[in-house]
């Protein structure tokens, strides 16, 4: 067993390695056969190997995702989730963290599949537990947190590519707020909303979406 596992860790390592050379299809190849071994080993040994199975599983949903499996990207989006829920039951200490970060990926993965209702669950999921996360560590997890809601927002109002540009801007106030001299002088700039936002904003309902950019702007 202990060579089994030494293969799918190397297959493992081989998916991250092949993502960063831009390989999706052999990294998601690679990151197939590392989640089929550790499936196995999970069987046998789950508290040895589920957690290294969650991770394998979250790096096979990157590989999916490069090389446009939208489809087969959330269905492992959702293996992760449920692998992170058993991990955080018995260890939440250890695993809330990953398990909210795996329910925004899931969140994602079903925003670009047209589930729109389960993407809005899964983010709104992934804020309770970032909440959570901030009041006992604020210095950590604040950005994550400011993240969540404003995905949480924009999943309601559909429109990704408005969610790309304001997780820009969240991402600079976070930065502002921490203390960052160079950020703080950036931050006036970076809160000019941007006109690809405004142009990208298309709601179903013009009030609706007045009222879920206020909502999302009001909670950074």
């Amino acid at each position: 067993m202990r060579f089994v596992a030494g293969l799918a860790m190397s297959l493992h390592n081989l998916a991250i390695v092949l993502g960063e050379l831009e390989c999706p299809a052999e990294g998601m190849v690679a990151a197939r056969r590392a989640v089929e071994i550790y499936e196995r080993l999970a069987d046998v040994e789950p508290e040895a190997f589920l957690s290294s199975l969650a991770k394998s599983t979250r790096v096979l949903v990157d590989r999916l995702a490069e090389a446009g499996r939208r489809e087969e990207g959330a269905a492992a989006a959702t293996r992760a989730v449920e692998l992170y829920e058993r991990l955080a039951e018995d260890r939440p200490e250890d695993f809330l963290p990953d398990l909210a970060e795996a329910l925004s990926t899931l969140s994602h993965r079903l925003a670009l599949t047209g589930r729109q209702q389960e993407a809005v669950a899964a983010a709104a999921r992934a804020v309770e537990i970032y909440e959570r996360l901030a009041e006992s560590d604020p210095e950590r997890y604040r950005q994550d947190h400011l993240s969540s809601l404003v995905n949480l927002a924009l999943w309601k109002i559909n429109n990704v590519g408005f969610a790309r540009e304001l997780n820009r801007l969240v991402k600079a106030f976070s930065a502002a707020v921490s203390g960052s001299a160079v950020d703080r002088a950036s931050l006036k700039e970076a809160c000019r909303l941007p006109a690809a936002i405004r142009c990208s904003c298309r709601p179903s309902g013009p009030r609706d979406g007045q009222r879920a950019r206020r909502h999302a702007l009001s909670r950074l």
